[in-house]
């Protein structure tokens, strides 16, 4: 996908301004009761080919009291790449081909209630990922990106109290928005908000330039805010009318071309929820559970 490279070389050497508000108030972060629904995810299934108990922990988002909106990478291993806009699909001895690998519902769960021996395992009972969630060719910049990085976890019955909505208005470049997860931000597994300003809207991505100190040290950085380690899954919320805006997907640190040290900053990147195939699968999920 060479223009998704050649987007991330002109993110990185042309000068889009870093995100953080100058002049802004800091404000601790910390733990956060708010955004209920935004939930921590457990899958025994993800993009790095792991497997068993505890070997991945995302975020995810209830868009309706039985869907639960996360990222593909989260709950599925894919054997399929795309290089230059061609689909390459893995082979086995035999010549077959191997196709990806999508949790079953036994494998992913969120948590519930506080019980006996703790807390509530809630198991979907489908996994949906988004058909054209493939793993594209890394480019200069050795991102590992999934297009269309997008799963939606369907359950049996009503298991969120608060949803939000995915917003049907096109983000722009500037917007002001709120990020949520579950990430490593210094120690521990927290819930947490941070805020950034999209740099670019482009090629079904919303990127953000923010601060690498943040998986460090998030309470001096809640208004530089990046992506980081159990991030993935969360939402991108519009800070203005509260809607999601998209799904967070990868992110990576840039370097100085010149010297190959880090800048300090920190690219962050979520799937856009308003285009045409993200936009697609949303609805034929909902079609498939007959909410539509």
């Amino acid at each position: 996908m060479k223009a998704f490279a050649r987007a991330l070389v002109a993110v990185a050497l042309f000068g889009i301004a870093p995100a953080a508000l100058a002049g802004a108030p800091r404000r601790a972060v910390s733990v956060t009761e708010a955004y209920p629904e935004v939930v921590v995810l457990y899958s025994e299934v993800n993009y790095g080919g792991g497997s068993g108990p505890g070997a991945g922990r995302c975020t995810g988002t209830w868009i309706h009291p039985r869907l639960l909106l996360t990222a593909a990478h989260c709950v599925a291993n894919f054997y399929r790449s795309k290089i230059n806009g061609v689909v390459y699909p893995s082979t086995d001895m035999s010549g077959n081909v191997v196709p990806d690998r999508v949790a079953r519902p036994s494998e992913v769960f969120v948590q519930g209630r506080m019980q006996a021996f703790g807390p509530e395992k809630i198991r979907p009972v489908r996994v949906h990922v988004s058909p054209d969630a493939i793993p594209v060719e890394s480019g200069t910049l050795a991102l590992r990106q999934v297009e269309q990085d997008i799963a939606i976890l369907e359950f049996a019955s009503d298991r969120a109290t608060q949803t939000r909505r995915v917003t049907a208005t096109p983000p722009q470049q500037g917007d002001s928005v709120v990020f949520v997860g579950f990430g490593r931000h210094g120690e521990g597994v927290h819930k947490h908000p941070g805020r950034n300003r999209l740099s670019m809207v482009d090629l079904d991505l919303l990127v953000s330039n923010g601060s690498a100190a943040v998986c460090r040290d998030p309470e001096s950085h809640v208004r530089d805010w990046a992506l980081c380690g159990g991030d993935s899954g969360g939402p991108l919320i519009d800070q203005d009318s509260g809607e999601v805006l998209g799904v967070a997907s990868t992110s990576t640190e840039l370097v100085n071309p010149t010297t190959g040290r880090p800048t300090g900053r920190k690219l962050s990147f979520h799937i856009d929820l308003t285009s045409p195939s993200a936009r697609e699968f949303i609805r034929n999920v909902r079609a498939q559970v007959g909410l539509n």
